[in-house]
């Protein structure tokens, strides 16, 4: 099995960790809440007014959709890269910002472990830029 091919079957892989994150605060706030702790960004106490619970996710889910066609369609070109590296990038370094300032639960932290995600993501593209260079030449 090739680099890529791993890379894209790992279960945590950015692809898979971006649409559940995305995903599970829409479709199920109370759960998500029960893990992540309550949130306080509903100025009306109503559950529906979590503008950080509807907002994030939906943005979440934006990166993970091009993540996913991609890997579908087996396309790692940079753009895509530079999209799960630089959006893992920034939502680790507000994790542990938030975590350190005891915004957000410590539980958050377990996203961090996205670092490893992000070295694989960069070797399996080095290696399918390689791979392609010498197929092509």
């Amino acid at each position: 099995m090739g680099i890529i091919s791993y890379a894209a079957n790992i279960r945590h892989d950015p692809r898979h960790v971006f649409f559940a994150t995305g995903i599970w605060p829409l479709v199920d706030v109370e759960s998500f809440q029960a893990v992540t702790g309550r949130k306080t960004d509903n100025w009306t106490d109503l559950e529906a007014d979590h503008w950080l619970l509807n907002c994030v996710p939906v943005l979440i889910l934006s990166i993970a959709v091009p993540l996913l066609i991609a890997a579908w369609r087996n396309s790692f070109s940079p753009e895509i890269v530079i999209l799960a590296i630089g959006s893992t990038l920034v939502l680790t370094g507000i994790d542990i910002v938030y975590v350190s300032r005891s915004v957000i639960a410590p539980v958050y932290l377990v996203e961090a472990a996205e670092i490893v995600l992000i070295i694989l993501w960069a070797v399996s593209f080095i290696w399918h830029r390689k791979s392609t260079a010498v197929r092509q030449g």
